[in-house]
């Protein structure tokens, strides 16, 4: 599998980096029309203009990521879950997440057959600092 940087997609093709970027920004993709039994949510500080964090979506498994949203907000992942089936998504078995309650909150109301679980550095975290103080 071969990649390449923006700037030699630029020059293959003829074109100036801004307008690479550009064109990348357009790209969107549909929800997942299937869904893994295991489903891991964070957030990372992003370039989105909609919020300070963007939220991704990954199969933890497959070490594959699913989506990328422009933000983290309530509202917004629940309209995102809502335009996949129910019946896809009481699918999902596990829930991964960090410990913000929002995520949780989501996990009950779309993922009611899912098991909530934190993820493995928040819980390191919360063990280490468990044991220090």
């Amino acid at each position: 599998r071969q990649t390449f940087s923006i700037k030699q997609i630029a020059e293959l093709t003829g074109v100036s980096v801004q307008t690479v970027c550009r064109l990348l920004d357009t790209i969107s993709y549909p929800p997942p029309d299937r869904l893994p039994q295991a489903l891991s949510i964070d957030e990372f500080k992003g370039n989105a203009s909609t919020g300070k964090y963007q939220c991704i979506l990954v199969d933890p498994k497959k070490r594959r990521i699913l989506d990328i949203l422009p933000d983290r907000t309530q509202s917004h992942l629940a309209d995102y879950w809502r335009n996949i089936p129910r019946k896809e998504r009481l699918k999902v078995k596990f829930f991964v997440c960090d410990m913000w309650r929002p995520y949780a909150e989501l996990a009950q109301t779309f993922f009611p057959n899912a098991t909530i679980i934190v993820d493995k550095y928040h819980f390191i975290r919360q063990v280490t600092w468990a044991i220090e103080n």
